[in-house]
């Protein structure tokens, strides 16, 4: 007997209805539950039964049979899918050095612009600027969605790094999807979240860094998120 027909047995022994089972372990199991309960009601004392105990308790078993649980187990949680890219040394790109950059698909703007993409330029003076670097990245989301997030360096005359981070839509599409969220998480200070609307044609935040400090950025819809770190190790 297979340990599927072994467990049918027992089952079809304890009263359950097993539709699946072999019907000779049908015919078998009933006929010898039926035999069982028969014979049990032969005996008029305790006395005259070897072991009572434990055919109550099998006899309390087949004329009650557990019934079968109906609370519902919680859905296993999948975890939220995450891609993750490893750190990005944003010195390099002030020293035009974008092979790391481009082995991580940080190409330059024109390489992937898309014709909905507004332009982005430095809103600073000539004289604030001393260098400045401009690359992005296609984003996935999913099968549907996919945005380009532009980041922009500049650095300062006082030595910060003014870095300016957009997200936008690429291809045909016009505006962002809808809820897509853009999250900078600095090492020092509080992060700081924009969510796209309806007709959001893109997000952008603004942040000043100082050589040595670092700073992720996230992008996300519905279940599928992007994280990125970057780093601007001292001179």
């Amino acid at each position: 007997m297979s340990d599927k027909d072994e467990q049918d047995w027992i089952d079809l022994l304890a009263g359950q209805s097993m539709p699946n089972a072999d019907p000779k372990t049908v015919r078998d199991a009933q006929i010898f539950r039926g035999s069982l309960l028969t014979e049990a009601n032969r005996f008029q004392d305790d006395a005259d039964i070897p072991y009572p105990h434990l055919l109550k308790n099998i006899l309390s078993n087949l004329t009650n049979p557990p019934q079968p649980s109906l609370t519902k187990k919680p859905p296993t949680e999948l975890p939220t899918p995450v891609l993750n890219v490893s750190r990005i040394n944003l010195n390099q790109w002030l020293q035009d050095n974008f092979v790391e950059a481009i082995n991580r698909g940080w190409l330059a703007l024109e390489e992937i612009l898309a014709p909905t993409i507004p332009a982005v330029a430095f809103r600073g003076t000539p004289t604030n600027r001393i260098k400045g670097q401009k690359r992005a990245k296609p984003i996935q989301l999913g099968e549907e969605h996919t945005v380009v997030f532009v980041i922009e360096l500049e650095e300062q005359d006082n030595q910060e790094i003014r870095i300016l981070m957009r997200l936008s839509p690429i291809r045909t599409q016009i505006h962002l999807p809808e809820n897509i969220k853009f999250k900078v998480i600095p090492e020092l200070g509080e992060p700081l979240e924009e969510i796209a609307g309806t007709h959001h044609d893109y997000l952008e935040q603004e942040w000043f860094y100082e050589p040595g400090e670092s700073f992720r950025t996230v992008v996300a819809l519905n279940e599928m998120s992007v994280t990125e770190d970057f780093d601007i190790p001292k001179h």
